[in-house]
């Protein structure tokens, strides 16, 4: 009998050692999985600032600012303030074949199908609250702001075109041709710097300042996104 209950609590901890190697091994895969997104995204945030530095080197470029919505935080990448006017840059690193649905995309990539959000979509939630920063100074409470979602990789295809999609090396045609500042008769104008330096103070004040809470949301982000990479 007790040899039985031996053998059986011998079984059960040999059980139990194995399942904690498990966690162990895939807790690792996961972790560097993580530090494999975060390289990624930070190296594509990385190559748009240095685009936007060389091409529009009298603008406010902010970056990676946390603003407060119904739901949540709401991450945005990059906010351009330039002569053309303002713009939310979403930063995208995907290779591969991209196939557009209304949802979710796919991205085919190393002979693997993996979704990730509509990024256009991502970019409604980030207008929305952008908006509601503006609307704190009465002068840009309707001001005019421009979307656009840049793939940094150069061997990315899309199933279609989208409106606001691009390729990094387009981002400056698209600006020009998309001005957000408009003269009073029609036609393309442009911001004067103290308007810009004003956006930038607004726009920073409206920003979610908590550490804590940046890399709360930064966590989140890694959790529902990274398999989009």
């Amino acid at each position: 009998m007790n040899d039985t209950l031996l053998t059986i609590l011998l079984a059960f901890g040999i059980v139990d050692l194995i399942a904690f190697l498990i966690f162990l091994i895939l807790k690792f895969r996961y972790n560097r999985h993580r530090e494999k997104v975060g390289h990624y995204g930070d190296r594509a945030e990385h190559l748009v600032q240095e685009y936007i530095h060389e091409h529009f080197p009298d603008a406010f470029l902010l970056n990676n600012l946390y603003f407060q919505t119904e739901h949540g935080l709401t991450q945005i990448d990059h906010i351009l303030i330039c002569r053309q006017g303002l713009y939310i840059i979403e930063t995208k690193s995907h290779n591969g074949h991209i196939t557009v649905h209304e949802r979710n995309w796919t991205q085919e990539w190393n002979g693997k199908n993996v979704s990730f959000h509509n990024p256009v979509k991502q970019n409604r939630v980030h207008l929305k609250a952008l908006k509601e920063v503006l609307s704190a100074d009465e002068k840009f409470a309707r001001y005019r702001v421009g979307t656009v979602v840049v793939f940094t990789s150069k061997n990315v295809t899309f199933s279609e075109n989208v409106r606001g999609v691009i390729r990094l090396n387009r981002l400056s045609d698209f600006i020009k041709r998309n001005p957000q500042v408009k003269r009073p008769g029609g036609g393309a104008g442009t911001m004067r710097m103290e308007t810009m330096k004003r956006l930038k103070d607004t726009i920073q004040a409206g920003a979610v300042k908590s550490r804590r809470r940046h890399q709360r949301h930064k966590n989140d982000i890694h959790d529902q996104y990274s398999e989009g990479v």
